[in-house]
């Protein structure tokens, strides 16, 4: 038995952190608000030792096109996340509406303000809900996923502007979605330099037999990233999220009840089920490296995230939540703290260094910290569970944290630390 949940969708929050350039060491994030969009930035003010304070600024319910946000991906071009500004994210909506946007940092984040995230254009308009986007940039594809079952795929060019121009190639449409289930997309590399891509929740119906969950569907720029019909990772019946450790081979899947795990090379098999919940119902799932081994012996080998919700009838943005973590290395599944989450954790982005962005309700936006050894709270509101429609600023003092990356990671890589 699955449940439906229509919005929002887990991958409505993405951010990245530039290494060089400007604009080192800041970190942008955008996320769904209830009326459109959430961005913040995120800035260093002062480093001591291994540890650094940043200061904040988060808008909220910004630039709204008339329908709630549900898929966002940032579009960075060749030279990945050192590229100069303004950089370029795509927003997807309930009414299947895909909007181009830029994202101009502010040279002081006090002054940042929704002057600094600007519409571009509308990309199309699809007959269905936008329940994810990605975008592979080695190949230069972008793949739209709807929540009817479709997979559309883009390639997308760069204009003398540097900014992205889209060319619609074809789409998938043998796929469904009858019960309205969580659809999301990861890549995974089952063959080194040979990518597939991972998508969730998806049901296929051939010769009268029916199966459901992720589907792999190699991706080739010989036919433009066009996806042939892919094979079914077995036993991921009502998947809803993915993540995939390249370096063991791993492919792990978050299905409604239960976190299940894959090899690279028994993919025909069921699998093993790590953790069967009771009265919770799994929304999102996110991992970090951890390649510092920060708190060793915990996490020694990176960790899980896993998001949930009590499992209602009527799930709602004031639905409260829990985040779960697995450690690899222990094989323990444990409640985080005993930390609730005010607001069903729909999107979760960790970074590699056990930090995490939570998006949940149809606002809320918040920062947790599972590191012992820092000094700063382990938390902080970013954006508030509200359903205020004016664009709001938020200013937040992280103080003495380890250091703060988001590296974009296209398909959401997950290396175990060495």
């Amino acid at each position: 038995m699955s449940t439906a949940i229509s919005f929002p969708h887990n991958q409505t929050l993405q951010a990245f952190t530039p290494t060089q350039g400007t604009y080192a060491d800041n970190t942008f994030v955008i996320s769904a608000s209830s009326d459109g969009i959430g961005a913040g930035q995120i800035q260093p003010t002062a480093t001591s030792g291994s540890s650094t304070d940043y200061q904040s600024a988060f808008l909220y319910n910004i630039l709204a096109q008339g329908s709630r946000t549900t898929a966002l991906t940032f579009i960075l071009n060749d030279s990945g996340i050192n590229q100069t500004p303004p950089y370029y994210f795509l927003l997807g909506s309930e009414i299947g509406n895909l909007w181009l946007y830029s994202f101009t940092p502010a040279t002081d984040v006090n002054d940042f303000s929704d002057s600094n995230i600007v519409e571009v254009e509308k990309i199309g308009l699809f007959d269905t809900c936008i329940a994810s986007i990605l975008y592979y940039s080695p190949l230069s594809l972008l793949f739209i996923a709807g929540q009817n079952g479709n997979i559309y795929t883009y390639n997308v060019g760069w204009n003398n502007q540097g900014q992205p121009v889209f060319s619609y190639q074809r789409a998938n449409k043998n796929y469904t979605n009858p019960n309205n289930l969580t659809i999301s997309l990861t890549l995974v590399n089952l063959v080194p330099n040979q990518p597939s891509l991972i998508v969730t929740g998806l049901t296929f119906t051939e010769q009268q037999t029916t199966i459901n969950g992720s589907f792999i569907f190699a991706v080739s720029s010989e036919n433009n990233g066009i996806l042939a019909n892919g094979t079914l990772i077995n036993g991921t019946n009502n998947s809803v999220a993915t993540v995939v450790d390249e370096n063991a081979q791993l492919i792990y899947t978050a299905t409604q009840n239960s976190l299940v795990v894959n090899a690279f090379n028994n993919l025909q098999s069921a699998g093993n089920t790590i953790w069967t919940t009771n009265d919770q119902i799994i929304l999102s799932l996110s991992a970090s490296a951890n390649p510092n081994n920060v708190d060793s012996p915990q996490f020694s080998q990176g960790a899980l995230f896993i998001g949930t919700c009590d499992n209602e009838s009527s799930i709602t943005d004031q639905t409260l939540g829990s985040i779960y973590t697995y450690d690899p290395a222990s094989g323990l599944i444990s409640a985080w703290q005993s930390q609730v989450i005010l607001g069903p954790p729909s999107a979760l982005y960790a970074d590699p260094n056990l930090h995490l962005l939570v998006n949940c309700g149809l606002t809320g936006l918040y920062y947790y910290s599972i590191v012992y050894t820092e000094t700063a709270p382990s938390s902080a509101e970013l954006i508030p569970n509200t359903a205020i429609t004016t664009a709001d600023s938020k200013f937040t003092e992280l103080v003495s944290v380890a250091k703060l990356i988001f590296q974009f990671e296209q398909g959401n890589y997950v290396p175990t630390a060495s």
